[in-house]
């Protein structure tokens, strides 16, 4: 019977044998649940359901688990990316910000 040791050992294999196979998928074709949005995107998991809840994530539910595609977050910092560059954009000329 293993002890305690060996098998932290053991599961400590295997979680980073897990991430690196997770790594070689490419970011938007990976799918992540709400927490793991939430840290990608640095809000707090209230944030990234309010998202979520008006459409601004795609999400799908995969048996009781929601998820989010990385195609899904990288669309969404796309958007907020060409916002903020129109809005300094706008800033630098002077003139007034479209709606």
């Amino acid at each position: 019977m293993p002890n305690q040791d060996q098998s932290r050992t053991d599961l400590n294999q295997f979680k980073t044998n897990l991430e690196q196979i997770a790594s070689a998928i490419p970011f938007e074709e990976r799918s992540f649940s709400p927490k793991q949005t939430a840290e990608i995107l640095g809000h707090r998991k209230t944030k990234t359901a309010a998202l979520i809840a008006s459409g601004a994530l795609e999400s799908y539910l995969d048996g009781r688990s929601r998820r989010i595609t990385g195609r899904s977050i990288q669309a969404y910092r796309n958007r907020k990316l060409r916002e903020a560059t129109r809005k300094n954009e706008t800033a630098q000329s002077g003139e007034p910000a479209a709606p």
